[in-house]
């Protein structure tokens, strides 16, 4: 049966995760944190193998643990095709699918936090290959929020809109949504302190998803105030160099 460990850090109001079989004993970690030894050890108890580590963006609040992990267990790190970072990474593309074991990642492009930003939709084979059980969104959805659109410097609003709207939530509302971040963080402003969600409940309660149009959603969106984020140039060009 396929596994889903979820591992929250609170300093910076951060998930991440270990998706794994165990029949297979394959694991991959989604976004880590720089403090790489919980994967480490949680995978060796679940008797797993790290074998991939994939980032679903460049991150700018906090330093990422995926080039450390990558040293301790030599597994490749994973980011879309057009991430620009200075490290080597194996490229995905949009649709590209991943198997771990029993159970397969699909890949959906969806930028607007970040121009490379990716979320993945998780199926279970043991239960239904056909249908998602969970997405992984990365900094784009989060409980109760959106991914900030103003990371770049410009207002990348309208792809973070499509990227939601003709993507995410195409899939079906019991799908469980498992964000990057949670209360706290400044990567949104108004996140709910719940750690996973549905989509039907999202769609249901999240007040920017409770928009008509691109431009009711443009306007909801301009009257959050996210705090500003501390040395968001200096975090992110530690994340994007080669160590």
């Amino acid at each position: 049966m396929p596994l889903l460990r979820q591992i929250l850090n609170e300093e910076h109001s951060c998930a991440s995760y270990i998706v794994g079989c165990p029949s297979s004993g394959k694991a991959f970690v989604i976004d880590p944190k720089d403090e790489v030894d919980t994967y480490i050890k949680m995978a060796s108890s679940l008797a797993l193998k790290i074998e991939g580590i994939i980032e679903t963006h460049i991150h700018a609040d906090h330093i990422s643990g995926a080039k450390k992990l990558h040293r301790f267990v030599d597994a490749p790190i994973y980011m879309f095709e057009d991430a620009k970072v200075e490290f080597n990474f194996l490229p995905l593309k949009d649709g590209d699918t991943m198997k771990i074991g029993n159970a397969r990642i699909e890949v959906l492009h969806t930028p607007g936090h970040t121009p490379e930003s990716i979320s993945l939709v998780y199926y279970d084979y043991k239960r239904n290959p056909e249908t998602p059980s969970t997405i992984f969104t990365g900094d784009t959805l989060f409980v109760g929020d959106v991914g900030r659109s103003d990371i770049s410097g410009m207002d990348t609003s309208y792809e973070l809109y499509e990227s939601i709207t003709e993507k995410i939530l195409r899939l079906p509302g019991f799908v469980e949504l498992m964000p990057a971040h949670y209360s706290g963080s400044v990567c949104g402003a108004n996140m709910s302190p719940k750690v996973s969600s549905t989509l039907g409940y999202e769609q249901l309660c999240n007040p920017l998803l409770q928009t008509e149009s691109y431009s009711d959603f443009r306007e909801k969106l301009g009257e959050m105030e996210p705090q500003p984020i501390s040395e968001k140039e200096k975090i992110r060009e530690i994340n994007i160099r080669e160590d």
